[in-house]
């Protein structure tokens, strides 16, 4: 990603948090965003009426076990029928992306996740994916135009923007990084996740002092637990900050 883009992007990202998300936004920019998230749901629809109904349940089980946790084995093997029946399906392309990502089969999930970004440019998940493999492949140009792409919509939810901003840390774009995190936390003001990964970037960043203060807030609004920060080991070492002292036993 240029300087510039990256100057761009950020810009866009602290706007969009700092509208906090409002059910009813005036920009232009907001509407266009809005009108990409409704665009890629029909998208999703559509594809899910043209799947005969033995893919149509081979794509549902294989979303259930990858999602589940049940067995990755099983919901690869079910996506990969779909796929070899419906090559250009993108649903079952970001499926199967996420899948091997989540196999540690990066160099694969990157193809798949190069074929769906290729078939819908306007879908963000699937450059979020793009991104990911990219990263974990060691394709960084890759990688870095799809954390471009992905950061200028609307996407689903704060986890989508909590991996991105993971990507943005990986390619040591930590601006980037942050007004990512910034926008999950606004997107998603009670999700424990986008909190622990806004510290998370805070301490990478050096700003110890911020990424204390978001735990301490996430604690006193009992949006997080001293467990979940031990669990994390990013951020951990920041209960033994004496300001977080009297959180320690509980």
């Amino acid at each position: 990603m240029t300087r510039h883009s990256s100057i761009r992007c950020t810009a866009y990202l602290l706007l969009l948090a700092g509208m906090a998300w409002m059910a009813a936004p005036d920009s232009a920019v907001a509407r266009s965003a809005q009108l990409v998230t409704a665009g890629q749901q029909a998208d999703v629809t559509m594809q899910s009426s043209q799947r005969p109904y033995e893919l149509q349940r081979q794509f549902h089980r294989a979303r259930t076990a990858f999602n589940s946790g049940s067995s990755l084995l099983e919901a690869k093997a079910r996506v990969d029928r779909v796929i070899e029946a419906l090559p250009d399906d993108v649903e079952a392309r970001k499926l199967r992306a996420h899948v091997l990502l989540t196999m540690d089969r990066p160099e694969p999930a990157f193809l798949d996740a190069r074929h769906a970004v290729a078939l819908n440019d306007f879908d963000g998940e699937a450059h979020v994916l793009l991104c990911e493999s990219g990263v974990a492949s060691g394709h960084d140009e890759w990688a870095a135009r799809s954390l471009d792409r992905a950061a200028h919509f609307m996407l689903r939810d704060a986890g989508l923007y909590v991996r991105l901003s993971a990507c943005a840390l990986e390619l040591d774009d930590i601006t980037t990084s942050e007004a990512l995190a910034r926008v999950a936390v606004a997107r998603e003001p009670e999700s424990p996740q986008a909190r622990l990964h806004l510290a998370r970037v805070f301490m990478a960043a050096g700003q110890d002092d911020l990424a204390a203060r978001t735990l301490l807030e996430g604690f006193e609004r009992r949006i997080l637990r001293p467990a979940d920060v031990r669990r994390n080991l990013d951020v951990a070492p920041l209960m033994d900050r004496t300001d977080l002292a009297p959180w320690r036993r509980r």
